[in-house]
């Protein structure tokens, strides 16, 4: 077909056809040599290109997929399919570079904090569930000695963890959040801990960042709530203690407000070490004992399911010491998970697993 002809038969020049949807000759001679908005006819003597009008609606489509950067293949993919199948083409390609983005954006932030030599790793949490962990972990800072009066930040790949002790007994909670930052730590004060649980326990969603000098929480639209400093305290690497603690051998159930009456007494426990009322805990098959050493007719029952291995047959312990834990435990019921005689009591609550408390027993 020569010029006259293309005129005769309505076609437009590869210039019309351009301007018609917003891509440039050069642009359209790349993609036919795609196999993508081929001409309708292409003139032997001259080379001229020359498209139909019903082409125009094609056009339109690849340059606004041009302008969203999809690549060929997934242009010809998507003129090629009909009605869902598009959209689906789309959606693979939306799900692909939402990852990539998050990938660069994460590797950026990586890339920056490495240049400016402080690393720093946030994660969104909602305030009020950040209020109710500080102050589940705050009363084992309180009772430590000044050294081990902190609390210790961790933001890992599943969420942040935060830990108090005062080396008899410690207090774990992770608030999961899955992250790709790389695992982080602080050391922070109590005060300045216990003054964040204050101002979040009211707000919404909250971004905290924690990086070596500080945790930064900012509210959802980007203001500061409030920076808590590093206390810059050299503490042991309490989360790595939870993770390492060796499996029960039996778990053991009771009633929570009963485990309390039985370790009330007028001795609260307050650190250092002091012993005040103790506790026997006795293992005799598909039953356990608390019995109050001193009065002996002072007995809790529970359950007993045997894990692994053989379970102790009695651990010695401080009844202020279990009742600090167990008051911690926001349920009706507590499961005590036993390895041996010296290996740290497991204080854990059925209905929030993320929360973990660790009690020193006492030497038989």
């Amino acid at each position: 077909m020569h010029d006259s002809d293309a005129a005769d038969q309505r076609l437009l020049t590869i210039s019309t056809f351009a301007r018609a949807v917003g891509i440039p000759p050069s642009a359209l001679r790349h993609y036919s040599a795609n196999d993508l908005l081929v001409p309708a006819d292409v003139d032997p003597r001259s080379g001229y290109r020359y498209y139909a009008p019903e082409q125009i609606a094609q056009g339109v489509l690849v340059q606004r997929m041009r302008a969203a950067a999809v690549p060929l293949p997934a242009m010809r993919s998507v003129l090629a399919a009909v009605g869902p199948e598009r959209t689906a083409v789309l959606d693979a390609l939306l799900a692909e570079h939402s990852s990539r983005s998050t990938e660069l954006e994460t590797g950026l932030r990586s890339l920056r904090d490495e240049l400016s030599g402080a690393p720093s790793a946030r994660v969104p949490l909602p305030g009020p569930a950040l209020a109710d962990a500080l102050r589940q972990v705050l009363p084992a800072a309180t009772t430590a000695a000044e050294d081990l009066a902190v609390v210790v930040w961790v933001l890992g790949p599943d969420g942040l963890a935060l830990v108090a002790t005062d080396r008899y007994w410690l207090a774990h909670r992770l608030l999961p959040s899955p992250t790709d930052s790389a695992p982080t730590r602080l050391v922070s004060t109590v005060d300045a801990a216990r003054s964040l649980a204050s101002r979040c326990a009211a707000a919404g969603t909250l971004e905290v960042e924690i990086a070596d000098d500080a945790v930064t929480v900012r509210r959802s639209d980007g203001s500061l709530l409030l920076e808590v400093p590093s206390a810059g305290t050299p503490v042991p690497d309490l989360d790595r203690l939870i993770a390492s603690q060796p499996p029960a051998r039996a778990m053991i159930g009771v009633d929570r407000c009963a485990l309390l009456d039985l370790t009330a007494s007028r001795h609260r426990w307050s650190g250092g070490g002091e012993v005040g009322l103790r506790l026997r805990l006795e293992i005799d098959g598909a039953v356990a004992r608390l019995r109050r050493l001193e009065e002996p007719s002072c007995t809790l029952t529970g359950w007993v399911a045997r894990e692994t291995g053989d379970a102790p047959a009695e651990i010695l312990l401080q009844a202020a010491l279990l009742e600090a834990a167990v008051e911690r435990c926001p349920a009706e019921e507590v499961v005590l998970a036993v390895v041996d005689e010296t290996t740290p009591l497991r204080v854990l609550s059925p209905s929030q697993d993320t929360f973990t408390c660790l009690v020193m027993p006492m030497r038989p």
